[in-house]
């Protein structure tokens, strides 16, 4: 199976091809500030020859690394026959079709897992509250109409294009 979305799953289960994320600016200066950030702290311990901010810059950097890395190589969505399936790197969520709400084009700050500014956000019912998580994906196009295949109520709200 790939991530790309060219190949479909090879072990006859009824999912459908998986579609990758996308990730942007938004994963790029956060992995270069981080990596800024551990340069000047490592400077300032290499500098001052004291070791605990080096040690500092070296553990808060790996915890970090070992939250981001997994979330900008292996993140994606595969549309199963009843659910959707979100992987977001060391987490993921399924999301019954019957229980998303809305689905549209999030132009905010509001972030959480996608790693692009070209994001969709799912408004979904989880027991008695709603609740919603963001997405980037590469076919949007593709992903919505075979999302609403899967549940036709489902409301698409796109952002209007710039002239």
């Amino acid at each position: 199976m790939t991530r790309d979305g060219e190949e479909g799953l090879t072990d006859g289960t009824e999912q459908g091809p998986p579609f990758s994320r996308k990730s942007g600016l938004v994963g790029l200066f956060v992995a270069g500030g981080l990596f800024v950030g551990m340069m000047q702290t490592a400077y300032v311990g290499i500098t001052q020859h004291s070791p605990a901010p080096l040690l500092i810059s070296i553990g808060t950097t790996g915890l970090v690394l070992v939250w981001l890395l997994p979330a900008v190589f292996n993140s994606y969505v595969i549309l199963e026959s009843d659910a959707i399936y979100i992987h977001l790197g060391l987490s993921s969520i399924h999301i019954q079709y019957e229980a998303i709400l809305s689905v549209q084009e999030s132009p905010g700050c509001k972030n959480r897992g996608a790693l692009s500014f070209d994001r969709l956000g799912i408004e979904y019912r989880r027991d008695f509250t709603k609740d919603d998580v963001f997405i980037a994906v590469r076919d949007k196009d593709g992903f919505l109409k075979t999302l609403q295949a899967h549940n036709p109520t489902i409301q698409i709200k796109r952002r209007k294009k710039r002239a």
